[in-house]
């Protein structure tokens, strides 16, 4: 029986805009923007919006599972879905060291439902995982303590 991730959606818009001639092309990805207040700002304080720089040289990628926020944001919005647990699972494979850390096949599991399958979150994890050298069930129990 093949099973699939939860259903999410991770839109993504995009913002381009005007710099200073002969600077270096560049790539920012802002993840998470999901909070409205944080990312446009509230009457009191700015959002992360008002603090990033436009230039013809670079982009900005926002990502974002609130579909207010993609609707709103300057840009393009694209929506993606969350890969099938086969091809999550084969990519977490994939991006570890140490393959051993997928032995416990509940425990997988449970982390891909936890990074609902998206490829971004998928990676971050797999690199945290490859550099601090813990097992799956640390990581698990460190994103419960962060939320």
């Amino acid at each position: 029986m093949r099973k699939h991730c939860k259903s999410a959606t991770h839109t993504a818009g995009s913002r381009r805009g005007r710099g200073r001639k002969g600077a270096r092309r560049w790539l920012l990805v802002v993840d998470n923007n999901d909070d409205p207040d944080i990312f446009f700002g509230t009457l009191r304080s700015k959002g992360i919006v008002d603090y990033l720089t436009e230039s013809e040289t670079g982009v900005v990628v926002y990502t974002t599972r609130t579909p207010e926020i993609a609707e709103i944001t300057r840009g393009d919005a694209i929506e993606l879905g969350a890969m099938n647990r086969q091809d999550a699972a084969a990519f977490l494979t994939e991006s570890l060291r140490r393959e051993s850390l997928l032995r416990n096949e509940r425990t997988t599991n449970k982390l891909l439902d936890e990074l609902m399958c998206l490829p971004l979150a998928i990676a971050q994890a797999a690199a945290y995982l490859n550099r601090n050298r813990i097992s799956v069930a640390n990581y698990l129990h460190l994103l419960q303590e962060v939320r």
